[in-house]
């Protein structure tokens, strides 16, 4: 198999993802790792890779889900869809979706900057109530 692992830069040093990335490799298949905090991704080539698969470690805040995104697109199979990831990260939605399927929720709100965070009526900061 030829597969692709796309590493954030949070998790470049971390066991995991090499260690797998060098198992796979001991067992004959060819990994190439794509590393966005440290080289040019170039978009337009992923297609011409071949990959049989994409995988993404992940953090919160970096570019890898965007390349996940590209690769997908592009036809390439991914270890996860990422629309789901993106779904989960951007917190309105997470809020906003089960509670048009029936489920409580409880009032949540969304602020740009912690000082708007005086506007929110303060029975509303009740905790395990």
């Amino acid at each position: 198999m030829r597969l692709c692992f796309i590493i954030e830069e949070k998790h470049r040093h971390g066991s995991l993802p090499l260690a797998v990335a060098y198992q796979l490799r001991q067992w004959g298949h060819d990994v190439d790792l794509l590393e966005p905090h440290a080289t040019v991704t170039r978009l337009f080539d992923l297609a011409t890779q071949s990959y049989d698969v994409c995988v993404l470690k992940t953090a919160s805040d970096g570019p890898g889900l965007s390349i996940l995104e590209a690769a997908e697109a592009d036809g390439i199979p991914t270890n996860n869809n990422p629309r789901p990831i993106r779904l989960v990260r951007d917190k309105a939605v997470a809020h906003a979706a089960p509670r048009a399927h029936g489920p409580p929720t409880p009032h949540t709100y969304s602020v740009a900057h912690p000082r708007l965070l005086a506007q929110i009526a303060a029975a509303d900061y009740r905790l395990g109530v």
